[in-house]
């Protein structure tokens, strides 16, 4: 959902889901959009619970939503991390154990 809230309005939402990496033991995933990133210094912070990079003013959420992804994904024995670029996009990575 972050990738269609977070976009600039003059552009039209792209979305890529990439198979990264395959092992026997671990898949990684690839979540890459076009919308408004965010710098790459928040990408920890990003994944804290109630965290806001804008006001509310400007995108509607509450700041649960990726903490909420990383608990299920550690759940899973998982990791997920994030890279951004202010203006250009994110991507979001997610590696989970194959069973």
């Amino acid at each position: 959902q972050n990738s269609l809230k977070f976009v600039a309005p003059e552009r039209h939402p792209v979305i890529e889901i990439t198979v990264m990496d395959r092992t026997e033991d671990h898949i990684t995933l690839a979540f890459k959009d076009n919308g408004i990133g965010f710098d790459n210094q928040y990408a920890t912070r990003i994944f804290n619970l109630f965290e806001r990079l804008h006001g509310k003013s400007e995108f509607e959420g509450t700041g649960m939503g990726l903490a909420i992804c990383r608990k299920i994904v550690e759940k899973h024995n998982g990791s997920i991390w994030a890279e951004g670029r202010e203006n250009e996009g994110s991507v979001f990575y997610m590696q989970l154990p194959v069973k």
